[in-house]
């Protein structure tokens, strides 16, 4: 029995082999193999017996050591057991088991097409997506700076129109809308929690984002030029802890903000409680804070894309100038830069660093391919767009990358074979509205929402491997769904998106307040031993903090904030009820009526009239405070002459 087993075992172990063998077989074909094959079913009438095709095969491959994977490979093909098999099943069965390269390792689909009500019908700008490691939530800027905040899901949660001017700052939000102004960039910094937007005003504006409800805290006006685009340098990815905020404007300068200290304040606050304007020129006398310096002029036209990269530390430009249409510049140090040249400019551009490839769109419509330290000649060029290039986005770990050109049409390219895997048209409502402007924001693609982990190991999506991908053209937003051959890629993409961030903004505190999380992290050495004696003094003058109640019944927990806020909600409700009844003046707090009387301090003369005077006073007015009414006897005359016993008189 145990011989059986043990055959049994071989076999299914051959098998096996077998069957990853074939597999390997039809890897290795190539367009010549393929060739020869059909010229030799051609010879024989497009169909060949199980001898016949051993041979083919065995000859095109070259009377390799293969004859166990060619007798399974037809066996597969014959799976009706028939005597012949013709070079359409063959066909059906490559195109059945067989891929390129990269082909079918992503299938994207246009799972829906929506409008954003908040833009009001005006192009999208800009998505920016305002991630931590808690939160999420997209962030849609139309043309004319409204803002409106969505979850993961483009569930609506709150919108807002940005301040773009001085005088924006004391208007109310729906007179802030103007025609003559518009965004061109916007920028969340997740280090800070800061969102900045600029516009063609000549201002950046800089609100706080640690919740729902952003807080503009700075205005910087009057920029030398317009600010087209951002680029951002964390804290995290700088030694000294500084952060910087690099900047290029349409007349092709750079310029930088570096943040001194932004994990405390990234710039001085004028008032604490209202936002804090500065003009251009001021800030050269903020150095406690910040360092305004200037790069440099690498293009002669509008910078139209601006990124840094932490890998290299490189800042990466481009623009529609012909002569220096994109730029690799290595920011602190002394190496030459990059200058690549285009007919038509650089509409934009994806960089991978581990890949070590540069891909670049035109107004032409031409994708081309490039070492970035090769900057005379491309290394490859793809033409499989009519349009402009609207934007590229690079796929690291699949060695893919995404293009959409103006006429809506989106590719997928494989960057080893350097051709198009897949293609399809998004046809966004607006191109079906005669005489509509088409307009595209800074970029058009966006990578999906950020979902809580759900693997074994704790690893968090790739940018570009989270579902949907969104696109965006005019007021409209296509949600594309990304199939993943992947098992464990496709179960994140079905896991809980992250919530948004919270209503209520948190507190900003310095990093240096920040409590560890852990006892272990503290190290007792780091410190100076403290002096006992005061602590057993302070604790002594603590101890009352301990002893006291504070529920007691005797009315000194009405100092407590709930107490307040319970006791104003009750007021509250009780004014809703008044006014309902149409008697709103029911529920004010009216004092209660004391004793009334003179005060007894007040010297008296010693003459008896005046004596007897203010004790009839004291008299009345213990009256007045017991009854309602001073006096039972109304005048029954309407003139208003003989009205005399409503009057006091007093004998002299």
């Amino acid at each position: 029995m145990n011989e059986n087993i043990q055959e049994e075992q071989n076999i299914n172990t051959s098998d096996n082999f077998t069957t990853l063998s074939w597999h390997e077989l039809l890897q290795n074909l190539s367009t010549n193999h393929l060739e020869k094959l059909e010229n030799i079913f051609k010879s024989n009438e497009s169909s060949l017996s199980k001898e016949q095709f051993f041979q083919a095969v065995d000859e095109v491959f070259e009377h390799s050591d293969c004859a166990q994977q060619i007798i399974a490979l037809y066996d597969l093909i014959n799976k009706n057991n028939e005597s012949r098999i013709t070079w359409g099943q063959l066909l059906d069965f490559f195109v059945q088991n067989i891929s390129p390269n990269g082909a079918g390792v992503i299938d994207l689909q246009i799972n829906a097409i929506i409008a954003v009500p908040q833009t009001r019908r005006e192009a999208i700008v800009k998505i920016v997506l305002i991630e931590t490691s808690k939160y999420f939530c997209y962030a849609i800027l139309s043309k004319h700076g409204r803002v409106g905040l969505y979850d993961g899901n483009l569930n609506f949660l709150t919108t807002y129109q940005l301040i773009m001017t001085r005088e924006d700052i004391n208007r109310r939000e729906e007179d802030r809308r103007r025609r003559n102004r518009w965004v061109t960039d916007a920028i969340f910094c997740s280090d800070v929690l800061m969102f900045i937007v600029t516009n063609t005003a000549r201002s950046v504006i800089i609100y706080e984002a640690s919740g729902l409800k952003h807080v503009p805290l700075w205005l910087i006006l009057s920029t030398p030029n317009i600010v087209e685009c951002f680029a951002y340098k964390s804290s995290d990815a700088s030694e000294k802890g500084e952060s910087t905020l690099y900047m290029g404007d349409d007349s092709g300068l750079v310029f930088s903000f570096i943040f001194l200290q932004p994990k405390v304040l990234i710039l001085r606050k004028k008032h604490n409680d209202k936002l804090s304007l500065f003009y251009w020129d001021e800030l050269s006398e903020e150095k406690d804070f910040m360092i305004v310096k200037r790069i440099g002029r690498p293009h002669q036209e509008s910078i139209k894309r601006l990124i840094y990269f932490d890998d290299n530390e490189t800042l990466v430009s481009c623009s529609k100038d012909s002569n220096v249409s994109l730029i690799i510049k290595y920011v602190g140090k002394k190496n030459a830069p990059y200058v690549f040249k285009m007919p038509k400019g650089c509409n934009c551009f994806a960089l991978s660093t581990e890949r070590k490839i540069l891909i670049t769109g035109s107004q032409d419509g031409i994708i081309r391919l490039w070492n970035p330290i090769i900057t005379s000649k491309s290394i490859g060029t793809l033409s499989g767009h009519k349009t402009a290039i609207a934007d590229l986005k690079m796929m690291d770990k699949e060695n893919l990358f995404m293009s959409c050109s103006h006429d809506g049409t989106f590719n997928l390219w494989d960057i080893k074979q350097q051709k198009c895997i897949q293609s399809f048209v998004i046809n966004f409502p607006s191109f079906a509205v005669f005489g509509k402007l088409i307009e595209w924001g800074i970029e058009c693609i966006y990578p999906g929402p950020k979902r809580t982990l759900c693997n074994e190991n704790n690893t968090t999506l790739g940018v570009w491997q989270r579902s949907p991908i969104l696109v965006a053209c005019c007021n409209h937003i296509a949600l594309i769904k990304l199939k993943h051959p992947d098992k464990e890629i496709l179960d994140n993409n079905e896991t809980q998106v992250l919530p948004p961030p919270p209503l209520q903004n948190s507190v900003l505190i310095p990093k240096m307040w920040n409590t560890s999380d852990s006892t272990e992290a503290v190290r007792c050495n780091e410190f100076n031993q403290p002096d006992m004696s005061i602590i057993d003094k302070r604790l002594k003058e603590l101890e009352f903090i301990l002893k006291k109640d504070l529920f007691e019944e005797n009315g000194s927990n009405r100092s407590d904030i709930n107490f307040k806020i319970a006791t104003l909600e009750r007021k509250k409700l009780e004014m809703q009820h008044h006014v309902a009844r149409g008697a709103p003046y029911l529920a004010l707090d009216l004092h209660e009526v004391h004793e009334l009387r003179l005060t007894p301090d007040l010297p008296v003369p010693n003459k008896k009239k005046i004596k007897h005077m203010v004790e009839k006073i004291e008299t009345i007015l213990q009256d007045a405070s017991c009854r309602d009414l001073i006096f039972s006897e109304p005048s029954t005359s309407r003139s208003p002459r003989s009205s005399r016993s409503s009057v006091i008189e007093f004998d002299y």
